[in-house]
């Protein structure tokens, strides 16, 4: 014979397990998304390393602005005295579409947002584990190709901003981001 309590104890049960129901469904939702985005920038960038990607994903980059990561040595020059002068923005942006993101509306907007605000060390961070990925993924040629094309457009991020009568022109700030850049790229 069910009495009153015996009905609501059985509530309670059905609903706690429900809620855990519920919750279990939602971890696996948030799961399954950050394993497909996670695919997606492995498959966009050729990278197969986890940490790596999670970094990247969680600095919200996705494969469509994944193009935009290369550009993060000059962002990290620009930002190294604390602020971005128009000059060097400007050179920036240039190198953007020299090397094709102007065509990508979100690789743009998200380059746009570093240069508004300074996305701090992890950025700098995530494009190392990045960039050491990469260069183990290529023959000896090409890694030397693109650490000489990486650090020239640093260096003439950090020129842009020019010095006095063109003494100077390289701050030690942003020198000490060109020789971190440099190490990195070893």
């Amino acid at each position: 014979m069910s009495t009153v309590f015996d009905d609501r104890a059985k509530a309670l049960e059905d609903q706690f397990f429900a809620d855990q129901d519920a919750s279990l469904v939602r971890q696996m939702q948030v799961d399954f998304v950050s394993d497909n985005r996670l695919a997606g920038l492995s498959a966009a960038s050729g990278l197969t390393d986890d940490a790596t990607l999670a970094a990247i994903d969680a600095l919200g980059v996705k494969p469509e602005t994944l193009a935009a990561l290369q550009l993060i040595p000059l962002v990290a020059v620009a930002w190294a005295d604390g602020q971005i002068r128009a000059n060097e923005r400007n050179a920036i942006l240039a190198a953007a579409e020299d090397c094709g993101i102007g065509g990508s509306v979100a690789a743009r907007k998200l380059l746009v947002s570093w240069l508004d605000r300074n996305p701090g060390s992890e950025l700098v961070d995530a494009w190392k584990g990045y960039a050491a990925a990469m260069l183990a993924s290529l023959t000896p040629e090409a890694a030397d190709v693109m650490r000489r094309r990486l650090l020239a457009g640093a260096r003439d991020v950090a020129t842009a901003a020019g010095g006095f009568l063109g003494l100077g022109s390289i701050s030690d700030e942003e020198q000490t981001v060109l020789d971190e850049l440099a190490a990195a790229l070893q």
